[in-house]
């Protein structure tokens, strides 16, 4: 199969996908980075007892025929995949010089051939913030631009026209800053400087990058790029719609790939930002990124998984979705943000259905610490003379008797 761009709008082999619905020309699509997952350690958490690479990508390539059923098109893979939810994962496809590794890449090509098979694309990802201060971290700038030059060559030597290139995932995120040229690296101009390096080593490859959780994307990046990445994991459902048509002035492609909310709130932002132009990009945190990773096809979650059937059936409508009574989302900060050590910081989170939550409360929690308790509108809590280290936020909405009746997706910050 071949991927490639009409104006705004994707083919495959020619085709707009979806043709007839409300997703037409567009590229729905999964986020699966941790199906060819490994951690190259000798001391492995006790979550991933057991654990073989190779079945697990297996239980993912088994899967793809049941969310292609879904209406997926793509998935998005990583050669540094995600956070499998507990840090120092050794989990890359370069050498420290930025060479491949052929036992990563023989994981990577099998789900790439296995997309081919059944229809869809691939938005392979190369870098991710994570991948740090280990001994195959990526370590200069010279073997940065080796890496993403290698993947590019390596990307067209193999035959796959279905798969189309994702620089770094969030490029301006903090934990970058943890590589060596990590400001040129986290910079636009950084960024601009190796999508035009991938394209010179293949010229005939679609490549972009991708913006933060906030779903917006920096003017010379995307001018840069064949087509635009955003990520709504920050973003309020009902803001989609404007973030969307702002990226849309570029008249390229608009693509998300990365959503981690879920359940009834999950498919209203697919239907939002499908309506309005671009195609959605589910991440579940809990079943297919953090160990240990499942992969049921639509049992992911129903609720999503049938919102983009509907979205992706021609002659079908939209809809409407009823919203979970019952959401926290923390607002800002928002993933990769910096502080300065000893200033104070504004906590703020949007919470919806506390009508039905008799004496509900939020609680902020930082690295698992109890921070403080907001019990009304507006949902926020000042942050006193925080230390430095990186932080992980996550806001428990919970009653009057103390249960937890809503937790907000996990925000991660770095003080310095």
């Amino acid at each position: 199969m071949k991927i490639s761009i009409d104006g705004d709008r994707w083919l495959l082999d020619g085709e707009l996908p979806h043709l007839g619905s409300p997703a037409e020309g567009l590229l729905v699509n999964v986020r699966m980075v941790n199906s060819v997952f490994e951690d190259d350690r000798s001391d492995l958490p006790a979550v991933l007892d057991g654990f073989e690479p190779d079945a697990n990508t297996n239980r993912f390539i088994a899967q793809i025929s049941d969310y292609v059923a879904h209406g997926v098109r793509a998935f998005t893979l990583s050669l540094q995949g995600g956070t499998p939810g507990y840090e120092g994962a050794v989990n890359s496809a370069f050498n420290a010089d930025g060479s491949l590794r052929d036992a990563y890449l023989q994981r990577v090509s099998r789900v790439i051939r296995a997309a081919d098979e059944n229809g869809c694309a691939i938005i392979l990802s190369c870098l991710y913030q994570r991948q740090h201060s280990h001994l195959r971290a990526l370590m200069s700038q010279a073997s940065i631009h080796h890496a993403i030059t290698q993947t590019a060559k390596w990307v067209v030597s193999e035959g796959f026209t279905h798969v189309i290139l994702e620089i770094a995932n969030e490029f301006a995120h903090a934990g970058y800053a943890n590589w060596p040229d990590g400001a040129w690296l986290r910079s636009c101009e950084g960024q601009v400087e190796l999508i035009q390096a991938a394209k010179a080593a293949a010229p005939d490859l679609i490549v972009s990058t991708s913006g933060m959780g906030s779903g917006e994307m920096f003017e010379s990046v995307a001018r840069a790029g064949d087509y635009t990445i955003i990520h709504f994991n920050n973003t309020e459902t009902d803001a989609i719609p404007s973030r969307v048509e702002a990226s849309k002035v570029y008249s390229k492609p608009v693509v998300c790939n990365e959503d981690d909310k879920i359940g009834p709130v999950g498919a209203k932002a697919a239907r939002l930002a499908i309506v309005s132009g671009a195609g959605w990009g589910f991440m579940h945190s809990a079943k297919n990124q953090s160990a240990p990773f499942e992969f049921e096809g639509r049992n992911d979650d129903p609720e999503v998984y049938d919102m983009l059937s509907r979205l992706t059936t021609a002659g079908y409508g939209p809809g409407n979705v009823a919203v979970s009574p019952i959401f926290a989302l923390i607002t800002f900060p928002k993933d990769g943000d910096t502080f300065a050590s000893g200033d104070a910081m504004m906590i703020r989170a949007s919470v919806t259905g506390t009508q039905s939550v008799e004496g509900a409360y939020l609680e902020i929690f930082a690295n698992d610490v109890l921070i403080g308790k907001i019990d009304s509108a507006p949902w926020r809590i000042r942050w006193e003379n925080v230390a430095s280290n990186t932080y992980d936020l996550v806001g428990v909405l919970r009653d009057r008797e103390g249960v937890e009746r809503a937790r907000s997706r996990m925000v991660d910050i770095v003080v310095a």
